[in-house]
């Protein structure tokens, strides 16, 4: 099973979710960042081998956080 942090989202003009940025977590290590679709993630949650714990709150210096949990 694998963790996740989101830390970006990205919609169409329709305010519907095309994207997310995803950091995965292991060892107590935050991943780079990677952009998926929502096809891809819906992979992921299809396969029920995740859990997405908490968006990264990052502020104007670009310093980030534990945001929120989902």
């Amino acid at each position: 099973m694998s963790t996740y942090y989101i830390s970006g989202i990205w919609t169409n003009k329709n305010d519907a979710v095309t994207h997310l940025n995803l950091h995965e977590v292991a060892d107590g290590t935050v991943s780079k960042a990677k952009k998926y679709t929502i096809e891809q993630v819906g992979k992921v949650v299809e396969s029920r081998k995740f859990t997405l714990q908490t968006r990264i709150a990052v502020n104007a210096s670009g310093n980030w956080g534990k945001g929120a949990p989902l």
